[in-house]
């Protein structure tokens, strides 16, 4: 998370640098605010886990692990002041739950025992996000803004890991559910160019549902995953808007 910062904190700092060189300063799109609809396209860079609920005794971790945003965006502004965002993104995420066991699990017929497993999801997901953007008065050709909403994705695809008890690789698919409604907020920094507008953004999403589910299969493996019962979401965004 502090990287994301980081980078975004040079972004923008790069960008004021070059908009205050000289004396004069050019306004790009002077009537931008006096068209309300707006089309443009964004990439992210996403670190995503999962916050839980469980009764398991052994030591339960979910790193961040980054993903990958593509996607369309609409903007409709009501005001000066006040901006509806819209689109569509594909998202690649891998998200994953490490147990660290108390006690150590026989995982295959030759006796091979571990005290690690690690449970994990790589998926591609649909989203569509809706935010209500505040924005700062216009200086020159930039201004800054809030944002908060929330986005509905559904999961389009997974690559699955099964279990088998000659293996003695120890990643195995996290069972989940395929939708999930998600609460954002953020805030991000405009910049008028010749051509364009840029506007970085950082943005947090916190999963609402609870998108657990049990797997079917009694293997000692998937029998880990049935002490938990509480499964959402978790991401952090840096995402490069073109408009």
């Amino acid at each position: 998370m502090k990287k994301i910062f980081i980078l975004l904190f040079l972004l923008v700092s790069v960008t004021t640098v070059f908009a205050q060189k000289g004396k004069y300063r050019r306004t790009y799109h002077e009537y931008y605010d006096s068209r309300p609809l707006h089309f443009g396209f964004l990439f992210g860079l996403a670190g995503s886990n999962y916050n839980y609920v469980s009764d398991s005794k052994d030591i339960i971790l979910s790193p961040k692990y980054f993903g990958f945003q593509i996607g369309g965006v609409a903007n409709y502004a009501f005001n000066q002041h006040i901006e509806l965002k819209t689109g569509i993104n594909v998202a690649l995420f891998e998200r994953h739950l490490d147990y660290f066991l108390q006690d150590p699990l026989k995982v295959n017929i030759s006796g091979l025992e571990t005290n690690n497993l690690n449970y994990l999801r790589e998926s591609t997901w649909l989203e569509i996000p809706i935010s209500i953007k505040l924005r700062s008065i216009r200086r020159k050709n930039n201004r800054f803004y809030l944002l908060a909403g929330a986005k509905f994705g559904f999961e389009a695809n997974t690559r699955n890991k099964n279990f088998s008890s000659l293996s003695t690789d120890y990643d195995h698919t996290l069972y989940a559910k395929k939708t999930d409604l998600a609460l954002e907020y953020g805030f991000g920094f405009e910049h008028f160019f010749q051509f364009f507008k840029f506007a970085p953004e950082i943005r947090f999403s916190h999963g609402i549902f609870n998108i657990y589910q049990a797997p079917e299969s009694s293997d000692p493996i998937s029998q880990r995953l049935k002490e938990i019962y509480r499964l959402n979401t978790h991401t952090v965004s840096l995402i490069l808007n073109f408009e």
